[in-house]
């Protein structure tokens, strides 16, 4: 079972298959486990830092996606 799989939110299961895909292209690209904007800090070829950097706007995505998902819940 995949965490994609605990999840009860939209939000949350975008979240854990973000996070799924961002372990597996950490490990395939050799990388330290760190956070995506920390990495991009580091020496990153060009290309992992492009990589990085819209891999950083999908998760601030799923970030505003889960805020309205908590406003719509609170809202009843």
């Amino acid at each position: 079972m995949t965490t994609t799989t605990l999840c009860t939110t939209p939000s949350a299961r975008m979240m854990a298959a973000l996070s799924e895909i961002y372990g597996d292209w950490l490990k395939a690209e050799g990388l330290p486990g760190m956070s995506a904007d920390e990495l991009m800090a580091e020496e990153v070829t060009p290309l992992q830092f492009k990589w990085l950097g819209h891999f950083c706007d999908a998760w601030d995505a799923v970030c505003e996606i889960e805020q309205l998902e908590y406003r719509a819940a609170k809202a009843g």
